[in-house]
């Protein structure tokens, strides 16, 4: 063995960067109505909730845009004020109204996502041609980014470290239009977060230009930079706390296997390939493998059941073939938050 050289084992891997994933992100679940939710181990700043039992809304609030501002990822619908939906960020959660989009108490309660930007405060960014607002996690590689969108060409700055692997945008006034999702196994194609459109391909989308570690460009298309306010969910993968990648299926039961380089606590995926739906798993919904309680995010539907994936230790394997996941030949593009580094993961 050369000099230096240590056992192939786990607990020889160097320390992540992020030990504990559940300090950035986090998933909670709950069925008691409006009021007060904890748990979430963290002051959230953007927070996605869903009805498991009922055809709801799914919603996001951030504390960028600040309480009771709420959009659907399910619509094209500009923002609205709701006084009865999120209402207050915590140091261990958020307080929901009575609003049934975030309170519902049929079937199984409620499933909430919670990410931790930098806090309510934002900073100033004029590192683009368009001054923006931004909170970022450069930790954890997300930041939550606000401005007034032009409807024409420029660059914004993201307040990351690093290229962004994921852009989420969505017209907050103005015309309402889709969400926009940019993805690096894409390149400059656009992924509409409330449709099952297949991706599309337009200078007026992201510019033809690629981000780099301190902006990203858009073009004049209102699903990246409406005449109106806008707003931008930008993730980078971080080893052993998130991975944003793609796959391609082989039509198998027996379905590829996706190395992350952690556990998977969440993983968002999307067939790229064909018309298909958004697919949504979580380990707290789905505790066991193989995963089968889904939402579909571009839906209202409540939660179904299908059988998609078992989470590993490293990743997460494909346990099916049905085209959602795993269409042979199809190329899909995920992003996967950490339960657990590599180093320090167990099998489920």
């Amino acid at each position: 063995m050369p000099s230096g050289a240590k056992a192939l084992c786990t607990s020889n891997l160097d320390a992540p960067s992020i030990k504990k994933p559940g300090d950035n992100f986090n998933t909670i679940l709950y069925d008691d109505g409006a009021g007060a939710k904890t748990g979430v181990g963290f002051q959230p700043d953007l927070v996605w909730v869903k009805s498991r039992g009922s055809d709801y809304e799914p919603e996001l609030t951030d504390s960028v845009r600040g309480v009771t501002k709420a959009l659907s990822t399910s619509a094209q619908d500009i923002e609205s004020t709701d006084a009865n939906g999120l209402t207050a960020f915590s140091t261990d959660g958020f307080t929901v109204g009575i609003d049934t989009n975030y309170s519902d108490t049929t079937g199984s309660g409620m499933a909430a996502w919670n990410w931790k930007a930098d806090g309510s405060t934002t900073v100033t960014n004029d590192t683009g041609s368009i001054e923006s607002e931004v909170s970022a996690n450069t930790t954890a590689g997300f930041s939550i980014v606000t401005w007034d969108g032009t409807a024409s060409a420029g660059t914004i700055g993201h307040g990351l470290t690093q290229i962004p692997d994921l852009i989420i945008s969505k017209g907050r006034t103005g015309s309402a239009d889709s969400w926009g999702t940019r993805w690096v196994p894409l390149g400059n194609k656009l992924l509409s977060l409330n449709t099952t459109a297949q991706p599309a391909t337009s200078t007026n989308y992201w510019n033809d230009t690629d981000p780099t570690a301190s902006v990203w460009s858009v073009g004049s298309d209102g699903k990246t930079n409406v005449s109106g306010d806008m707003v931008a969910y930008l993730f980078h993968s971080v080893e052993g706390y998130s991975k944003v990648g793609s796959y391609v299926g082989n039509g198998n039961a027996d379905g590829a296997f996706i190395y992350t380089g952690f556990r998977p606590s969440y993983v968002i995926c999307r067939n790229a390939t064909l018309v298909a739906s958004w697919m949504q798993y979580d380990a707290t919904r789905s505790p066991y493998n193989i995963l089968d309680a889904r939402f579909m995010p571009n839906t209202v539907d409540a939660e179904g059941s299908a059988d998609s994936f078992d989470f590993l230790s490293n990743g997460f394997k494909n346990r099916t073939s049905n085209a959602n996941f795993n269409a042979d030949a199809s190329t899909y593009v995920y992003v996967a938050f950490a339960k657990y580094p590599f180093k320090y993961a167990n099998a489920r």
